[in-house]
């Protein structure tokens, strides 16, 4: 995930390890799914933990909201 595929903003850094991403929606956006991120501040592989999608076709917003730990956190938790 980039600006440039769907990335909006920057991903905020969280509580025990947890970084908060917003994203337009895109098929896959699950708990368990690895995505990779590369932002100014942030980057790497990560594992989505939590996954809000926001929005449809008949609304305005089509954006999830998702909090996602870097690989090697989520396989120590």
């Amino acid at each position: 995930l980039t600006g440039g595929t769907g990335l909006i903003g920057s991903p905020e850094p969280g509580n025990k390890g947890v970084v908060e991403v917003r994203v337009l929606l895109m098929p896959g956006l699950e708990p368990g799914r690895r995505v990779e991120i590369e932002a100014a501040h942030v980057k790497g592989v990560f594992r989505i933990e939590v996954a809000k999608l926001h929005g449809g076709t008949a609304e305005k917003d089509w954006y999830a909201d998702l909090q996602v730990k870097s690989e090697e956190r989520a396989r120590k938790s």
